[in-house]
């Protein structure tokens, strides 16, 4: 059984990752815009 503490956990990191692909694809977009 999967507890509330390794959910959030793991929320976090998921969170985290969003934010990294985010970012790369912003600056792939920022590198076409202005390359």
């Amino acid at each position: 059984m999967v507890t509330k503490r390794m959910m959030s956990k793991h929320w976090k990191m998921v969170v985290v990752l969003l934010c990294i692909c985010g970012g790369l694809l912003l600056l792939r977009w920022a590198a076409m815009i202005w390359g």
